[in-house]
């Protein structure tokens, strides 16, 4: 996207929005199309140069790469209309239907067929991984009697309680702690939307998951992506800001959030070049840079954890032996959990993107493979911390190998490339003054289908809260102007 007028702090006259949105990262992007749909003068600023949080991209030996965020889930259909809204409805693709496993100390098995959380839809097919009388027990969950409600339960106090230890540790645990970095006894249940309340409703976990299941197929599967990666949303949301003339800066923190001078009303917004005044603020932030903007709220517990630090290092690889093809299928399907006690593995999880989408295996050369691994988790700090890229490189090289089963020298490494992200702990969203909202994955749950309609609805109580009428002057304002370093 080409750049325009560049705002500076020298500017004689300080710049009036009717929205500024503060933080570019997915739910920062959404809400600011959706303020300049509706007709509102808008300016989105990020403290990073680039847009787009944890959806970003690189290019390895050609082939598009992604570093965080990979993939949506298909519940709810918030993604699914939003696509459509941006012309991307036709560049949805599925993973293949090959399983992830979980690698343990002991063992490798394949995750079975689940609805949620890796909660076995039909227990019988765990037994493998389980065992058959844990998988008995399991299986028998829907005829036993309800568990009373615990206020404060974690996913890890139901699972136990209604499918048995065996079964929360193989199969619950390993995507708990690989989805959301965090075990399941710290993870709270009546948190976990759809899942929560279906099993409120039937009684059953095993119920709840089955009816998920079913729910997710019929939609055409549980999660989903775009051909050329996710990064190709945020290019498609930059382009609309552009076409809605909102105004973006990049490279620059927000350093004061106040309340505008009499007689003006609204908010003063300053940042490291610039300042602006705006009748309301959405802060797509965590939970630490709004109390940094707003000392005065009164901070929870949960508001001031520390973040979980995690790092991604991906690996082009060039090895016919990981297969891909009907005659040598993927070794380890589409991935695997790692359980964090393994003696010999230090990431928590792999992803084998060229088994995992078509799209990807088809733009790679013959025997050329995308792999990626994540490390890190609340409570413990990444292996790859402090390591120089090459190093992350080395180890993640070796993980792979030893996940996947299929011996990986370094003289097959074509290229890699590492992120590293900084995921804040589940907040609720705090008494905020007149004016300004927030939204983020902080106050909406992990992963883009709680994001979204998150993002969508804080932007609908900046529209709500204004006149009915909006002037026509308000949609004939001047061209966007974009700040970039």
């Amino acid at each position: 996207m080409s750049a325009s007028t560049v705002c500076t702090a020298s500017d004689r006259i300080t710049p009036t929005y009717e929205a500024v949105v503060i933080g570019g990262g997915v739910a920062g992007l959404i809400a600011a199309r959706d303020l300049a749909v509706s007709g509102l003068r808008v300016c989105l600023i990020e403290a990073e140069h680039a847009v787009g949080g944890r959806v970003q991209q690189a290019t390895l030996a050609g082939l598009p790469v992604e570093l965080g965020a990979e993939a949506f889930a298909t519940r709810g259909g918030a993604m699914e209309a939003l696509l459509h809204e941006l012309g991307l409805e036709a560049e949805q693709v599925r993973p293949e239907r090959a399983p992830a496993w979980v690698i343990t100390a002991q063992t490798a098995h394949p995750l079975p067929v689940s609805g949620a959380l890796g909660i076995p839809a039909r227990p019988l097919t765990a037994r493998t991984s389980i065992g058959l009388g844990a998988a008995l027990w399991a299986a028998t969950e829907p005829w036993r009697p309800r568990s009373p409600h615990v206020p404060g339960a974690s996913v890890a106090d139901v699972a136990r309680a209604r499918i048995g230890t065996r079964a929360t540790a193989a199969l619950v645990a390993p995507v708990v702690e690989g989805v959301y970095s965090v075990p399941p006894d710290q993870l709270p249940f009546d948190g976990q939307g759809e899942l929560a309340r279906a099993y409120a409703r039937t009684g059953s976990l095993v119920r709840a998951a089955r009816e998920m299941r079913s729910a997710n197929l019929a939609a055409g599967g549980a999660v989903a992506s775009l051909a050329g990666g996710m990064s190709r949303l945020i290019a498609r949301l930059m382009r609309e800001l552009q076409r809605l003339n909102v105004t973006v800066h990049t490279g620059d923190a927000v350093t004061e959030l106040a309340p505008a001078a009499a007689p003006d009303t609204g908010w003063r917004v300053r940042w490291g070049r610039g300042e602006c005044r705006t009748d309301a603020v959405v802060l797509a932030i965590p939970p630490r840079e709004v109390h940094r903007l707003l000392p005065d709220l009164p901070a929870r517990a949960a508001e001031l954890q520390p973040e979980t630090v995690v790092e991604t290092v991906a690996l082009v690889v060039d090895s016919p032996a990981l297969g891909g093809t009907a005659e040598l299928p993927a070794p380890r399907g589409t991935g695997a959990l790692i359980r964090p006690d393994h003696p010999c593995i230090a990431a928590k999880a792999l992803t084998h993107a060229t088994a995992k989408w078509a799209w990807l295996r088809d733009a790679a050369p013959a025997g050329r493979h995308v792999v990626r691994l994540s490390y890190g988790a609340r409570g413990r700090s990444p292996a790859t911390a402090g390591l120089s890229n090459e190093a992350a490189a080395e180890l993640a090289l070796r993980d792979a190998s030893e996940t996947l089963g299929v011996p990986l020298d370094p003289a097959q490494l074509v290229a890699h490339a590492r992120a590293r992200w900084s995921i804040p702990a589940r907040a609720q969203p705090p008494a905020l003054p007149p004016g300004v909202h927030c939204t983020g994955e902080a106050y909406s749950g992990t992963g883009l289908a709680s994001v979204v309609p998150h993002a969508r609805s804080a932007a609908n109580k900046v529209i709500r809260d204004r006149p009915s009428t909006i002037s026509p002057a308000h949609s004939a304002h001047s061209p966007s102007e974009v700040e970039r370093t």
